[in-house]
């Protein structure tokens, strides 16, 4: 119990009740692959991050020790925390995406491709 066995179905799976699973429009399985070079990376920035940030460390930590926290691997400079910050609450209010018509029809598209596709793995299951 507990791992996603992809040779079984996502009923089986989840061990849900048909009431239950038939309430959710759409249902997702979010598969965690395993990486010990990227879940390195990650676990470093994230220690990094919170090192930086706490406030008993805002004058011990300079940028030079920071980037022993945070190994960059993309040969891309990481964005400052303060301008990500900033760009974050800007695009939150400034920036409202609307998807023209035909994005929406793509959109409803899969959709009704992933309902249908429920659909027949409903049937075949009983």
């Amino acid at each position: 119990g507990g791992r996603y066995d992809p040779s079984l179905t996502f009923a089986e799976n989840v061990d849900l009740s048909e009431p239950i699973v038939s309430r959710f429009d759409v249902l997702c399985v979010v598969r965690d692959t395993i990486d010990p070079v990227q879940d390195e990376l990650l676990a470093r920035f994230v220690v990094a991050s919170h090192i930086k940030n706490h406030p008993s460390n805002k004058d011990c930590l300079t940028g030079d020790a920071e980037e022993a926290y945070l190994p960059n691997t993309y040969g891309v400079d990481p964005i400052p925390q303060e301008l990500l910050k900033k760009y974050i609450i800007y695009a939150k209010e400034k920036v409202h995406p609307k998807l023209n018509q035909m994005d929406q029809d793509k959109v409803a598209k899969m959709y009704s491709d992933l309902r249908k596709e429920s659909m027949i793995i409903e049937w075949f299951q009983y």
